[in-house]
């Protein structure tokens, strides 16, 4: 409650949110630094933590984040998401350059 209440002045109604929407809340409004203390401080894990930041960068349009996010490391949660993410968010271009990752 107390990193919520923090959290509030940066970003308007998290209070009452669960850790979920909280996370997903933080990357929608681009702060990537606080969502990545809040998973650290939470333990979210890493297969969580991948399918909430590729839903939120493809939710805010961030294409660019959402790429290098891609090529930080091999996803735990696979490629698929990052596909339907981009459906689900209307960029069919954007989904072809994960469909050649899909296993």
């Amino acid at each position: 409650m107390r990193r919520q209440m923090a959290l509030q002045v940066k970003v308007s109604d998290i209070i009452g949110l669960n850790l979920n929407e909280n996370y997903q809340s933080l990357n929608s409004e681009s702060l990537l630094a606080d969502a990545d203390n809040v998973r650290k401080e939470f333990k979210i894990s890493d297969k969580k933590f991948w399918w909430l930041k590729v839903r939120a960068l493809a939710q805010t349009r961030n294409w660019p984040e959402l790429e290098k996010f891609a090529k930080s490391k091999k996803s735990p949660i696979g490629y698929s998401p990052f596909v339907m993410a981009c459906i689900e968010n209307n960029n069919k271009a954007e989904a072809i350059r994960y469909i050649e990752r899909v296993s």
